[in-house]
């Protein structure tokens, strides 16, 4: 990838796998190596260690599903350490996927800001992420509906506020 962001628009992408260490910014909003939009399925997919932010970007009017896929350790990020969804947004995140170990100022896992909603759902790990300010695991801001499953295992997560979930601002709803 080299320094460059990969735009992933309509398609059902399998086994894509990113393990880099970023030399710098990309261009794109907070460093993301995917950038997802339109109507994305990521099934298995592989992304670690990116040192520039957050490795996913979920952009504009989207309905993205990430499917048994594993973000780790990841740092560097402002918002969503491993995620970072802003717009008319419908992310689902689930089957056996895991985000752990990753970290950002807000978010330390998922930040997802507009419209729309944020399931997590399956056997789905959100574990050992970090936020500096809030939402060890996710923060949803500004009309966003949250959705956790009850096979969702969300602890060891660590943040000022809101180790687990933050919620910010008018119309979000937790369920």
């Amino acid at each position: 990838c080299s320094g460059q962001s990969v735009l992933l628009d309509r398609p059902k992408v399998k086994y894509v796998a990113l393990d880099m260490q970023p030399y710098e910014s990309k261009e794109w909003g907070d460093s993301a190596l995917l950038l997802l939009g339109s109507k994305t399925y990521l099934d298995s997919g592989i992304l670690v260690r990116n040192k520039a932010g957050s490795p996913i970007a979920v952009i504009g009017d989207a309905d993205v599903t990430i499917h048994n896929s594993t973000v780790a350790l990841n740092d560097g990020a402002i918002v969503g350490g491993a995620i970072s969804a802003s717009g008319f947004v419908n992310l689902r995140i689930d089957g056996d996927s895991n985000l752990q170990n990753n970290s950002a100022a807000m978010g330390g896992a998922i930040f997802a800001s507009g419209l729309g909603s944020v399931t997590i759902g399956g056997s789905t790990y959100c574990t050992g992420n970090r936020a500096l300010k809030a939402g060890g695991c996710i923060v949803v801001d500004r009309n966003i509906t949250a959705i956790i499953g009850p096979g969702v295992l969300m602890g060891y997560n660590t943040a000022l506020v809101g180790g687990g979930i933050m919620a910010l601002g008018d119309g979000v709803v937790i369920t």
